[in-house]
This record gives C-alpha cells, structure tokens and sequence, in this order.
C-alpha cells in the first residue's frame, strides 16, 4: 500500500497562527472603530492551550478522512497523520499535506477566537469546511493508471489471496 506521512511540526504551526491571527487583529477593528490586535493575538500562557488545539484539529481531520488515514501518532508536542496514496499521483497528495497545515491553521483561529470574535470564528469555521470537503474530494479522487503497450497476455507471475496461497479463481 502506498501511504503519505505528515509531520506536525507544532513550532511551525504556532507560529503560522500567530502570523494569521495577527494579521487578521490589524486588519478588523470593534464597534468603536480600533482594530481588535490586542484582543486576538495570543499571550504566552493562551499559547499553550495551542497544543491541545493543534492536537484537536489532527483528530478532527484524521476523523473526517477516515478510512483514508490509516495512522494518527502523537508524541508530546508533535504528531504525524499517515495516509492511503492509493490511486493518488504525488501532486495531490501533497495537495492533501497543504491542505491539513491551512485546515489546522483555521480550526486553531475557530477555536481561539471563538468565545470573545464570533464572527470571526464563524469566518474560520467555514474555512474548516472547506478545506475539509477539499481534502476529502482530492483524497477519494483515484487517477487512471497509466497508459501501457502491455496486455494481459504480457503479465506474467502468480497472484496471491490476502492470506498469502495462491489465487486460483476467475478474476
């Protein structure tokens, strides 16, 4: 079986979202017309529920793309996501590594900001699903093998069950 890991660098991740929600607190501003930056970066101690969220978007994602995803590992602050590459050039399945590092990005944003920016987290929470439906489309689409010369009559060897004799059926 092919499979694909992902490496969750959590740094990395932390420190996209610090890069996003920053941008995001510059740009919006509240009722009074001042811009929401100090409101929606993270402190040092807010920063350590980022693990958990990190954790928590892997699962989610791992959840959703089940049974593509065939092995989620978390060791302390990092994790990997393998996944299924069958029928997947290698375009798309890193495709579908892009996509996880934007999907953990916005379901960190929905959950940080959830409680004090609703709307803002509404605006993360719709890039979740998004990503995910994009994720799930590239990760079930199988491309056509390739084009060969070769027939049946050209294949030679033995096929075997899953438990390992030989095949001896009609195909």
């Amino acid at each position: 079986m092919s499979e694909k890991t992902i490496n969750i660098n959590v740094s990395d991740l932390k420190k996209m979202v610090k890069e996003q929600l920053s941008f995001v607190g510059k740009r919006q501003g509240d009722k009074q017309g001042n811009t929401i930056f100090a409101g929606v970066t993270l402190s040092s101690t807010e920063e350590a529920i980022l693990n958990k969220a990190i954790h928590g978007a892997a699962e989610t994602f791992a959840s959703e793309l089940s049974p593509k995803i065939t092995i989620y590992n978390e060791s302390g602050a990092e994790g990997t996501l393998t996944f299924s590459t069958y029928g997947l050039n290698d375009a798309k399945a890193g495709a579908v590594e892009n996509i996880f590092t934007n999907y953990a990005i916005a379901y960190i944003g929905k959950v940080t900001l959830g409680k004090n920016y609703p709307e803002l987290a509404k605006e993360f929470a719709d890039e979740t699903a998004s990503y995910l439906e994009s994720a799930i489309k590239l990760a079930y689409s199988i491309d056509a093998p390739s084009k060969s010369d070769k027939t049946l009559k050209d294949m030679t060897g033995t096929m075997y069950n899953d438990d390992g004799t030989p095949f001896r059926g009609v195909i």
